[in-house]
């Protein structure tokens, strides 16, 4: 059986004679069938048969190379979406003793219970901060019946064993945002936070990044929820006015910067090019690297 393996992961691995300078805390799979789903943003999308995704290049082993290889790491399969992707989900995970982590668009309750006594976690992803922007972005799916599956796989999987993607700089507000990871948070799923990445041939490949600024906002808006520190934002226009603390007792903390999403996920290069600006540090940031980001608070 074939996989497609992360360019970082591949060289954890031993499977590419490469240089890196930072490697993935978790190995990331993705399974070999061509996605019929038709997310705007993704490389994947429409049968694409790119070796992208996100800004990620994923080169294609053998699963048996791939478990040679493989020693304590948490694995996530990424899950394209076509006709056996269970059967091909199940096959990879049945040959795999570690922990297993599986992104994948909603499977059915029979599906999922299945996956739960092979895997500690599931994601099901949202993407969009809204009703409106999900059934522009991602028309293949239903906001409802994903807000369906994610609240029964918590029942299956257990409170915050679930995570769901959001993309930041789709078209939302800050304020859509806050709302949307509260309201994760509330029904205890975990969220994971990306920026948006424009990838050419894509529908958004023309659509611009999110700025800095709106992202730190964000992440740390995400700390002061997750954390159970602070719910009471107030905006303007969309915008945060008010975080509910004095944020100058928090902003200093490097842990907000760092990836979010499932344990060990730290997802080197998802969003960034290596030399370029950084949304979500693979490690935390350093005394240099804090003062660059708190300008972004002066």
């Amino acid at each position: 059986m074939k996989v497609r393996v992360s360019y970082g992961s591949a060289i954890k691995l031993g499977l590419l004679k490469k240089k890196i300078d930072c490697l993935p805390m978790t190995i990331y799979l993705m399974t070999m069938g061509s996605c019929t789903g038709k997310c705007s943003f993704c490389a994947q999308a429409n049968n694409s048969g790119s070796e992208m995704l996100s800004r990620v290049i994923w080169p294609e082993f053998s699963l048996e190379d791939v478990l040679k290889n493989l020693k304590d790491e948490r694995v996530c399969i990424q899950c394209l979406n076509y006709k056996n992707l269970f059967d091909d989900v199940l096959e990879i995970v049945e040959n795999i003793d570690n922990e297993i982590s599986v992104s994948a668009q909603p499977f059915s309750e029979k599906e999922l219970k299945t996956l739960s006594r092979k895997i500690d976690r599931i994601g099901i992803s949202l993407d969009c901060a809204n009703k409106v922007l999900f059934k522009k972005i991602k028309p293949t799916y239903s906001w409802n019946e994903h807000w369906k599956k994610l609240e029964k796989a918590v029942e299956i999987f257990g409170d915050f064993k679930v995570t769901s993607h959001l993309i930041v700089g789709l078209g939302e507000t800050e304020e859509d945002m806050v709302k949307i990871i509260q309201k994760l948070y509330r029904k205890k799923i975990k969220p994971s936070l990306f920026a948006f990445t424009p990838l050419r041939g894509t529908p958004l490949e023309n659509k611009k990044r999110p700025s800095l600024k709106k992202y730190r906002r964000i992440q740390l808006a995400y700390h002061l929820i997750t954390e159970n520190i602070s719910n009471d934002f107030r905006f303007k226009n969309g915008e945060i006015i008010d975080f509910g603390v004095k944020i100058e007792e928090y902003i200093e903390d490097p842990v907000i910067y760092t990836t979010k999403g499932c344990p060990k996920c730290n997802r080197p290069y998802f969003n960034e090019s290596p030399g370029g600006t950084i949304y979500n540090y693979p490690y935390l940031p350093d005394k240099k690297e804090m003062e660059e980001i708190l300008k972004i608070w002066e």
